[in-house]
């Protein structure tokens, strides 16, 4: 259960706690997961999850747009 809370954190930091980026990242495949979802090793075995929480890094996160207001 703490390794699982543990990946829900460290996504939820990598992707400011943006909920429908963390929902995009659990669905995608990673290269890293051997082309699976993150969402698809939560059922395994202690080892996938392992692997999940190590493949955080790899997750795209989303590009933040800054805008210069004034002149």
């Amino acid at each position: 259960m703490r390794l699982f809370v543990n990946i829900l954190q460290r996504l939820e930091w990598r992707l400011n706690h943006d909920s429908g980026a963390i929902r995009h990242a659990l669905d995608q495949p990673l290269a890293v997961l051997d082309n699976k979802a993150p969402a698809q090793l939560f059922c395994g075995s202690i080892d996938d999850l392992r692997a999940v929480r190590l493949s955080i890094d790899s997750v795209e996160a989303p590009k933040v747009k800054w805008y210069r207001i004034g002149h």
